[in-house]
């Protein structure tokens, strides 16, 4: 009997956590749409890629608002500033790495625009990942 009510307790688990990653499953879903935007390889000019990269990163930006408003009601105003605040710093702090080094003649232009865009992107689409990894881990 004692086997039976907790395969009943596990399984009831199992389907709470089951539930919870599928919530999170719409999000990553919403990720993965913003990243099939446009194909970086079609595109023929540095602005070309520098927008898609930029595009992609204010899509990022509002999935990671979505989800703060879904799962941190409680806090949604001060972690969502928190959270454009962070994607502001990433991009600013980019411009010094980037354009920064005394040594960046004459590519400084071209390719710092891109690996800013690109960094940009990278970090705020793994700190969403991060969001929802963590959700899924929680008995919601």
């Amino acid at each position: 009997m004692k086997w039976i009510k907790l395969l009943i307790v596990h399984c009831s688990l199992l389907i709470a956590a089951g539930a919870a990653h599928a919530d999170t499953d719409t999000y990553r879903a919403q990720l993965g749409r913003c990243d099939n935007g446009e194909t970086l390889a079609v595109l023929n000019t540095t602005n070309a890629v520098t927008d898609a990269l930029m595009g992609a990163s204010n899509c990022y930006v509002g999935v990671g608002m979505q989800v703060i408003r879904e799962y941190y009601a409680d806090t949604a105003t001060d972690t969502g500033r928190k959270f454009i605040a962070f994607a502001n710093a990433v991009h600013a702090a980019s411009l010094n790495i980037y354009s920064g080094p005394d040594e960046c003649y004459p590519e400084c232009g071209t390719i710092a625009q891109t690996l800013r865009a690109d960094t940009t992107e990278s970090y705020i689409r793994q700190y969403v990942i991060d969001m929802l990894d963590y959700i899924d881990t929680l008995d919601i």
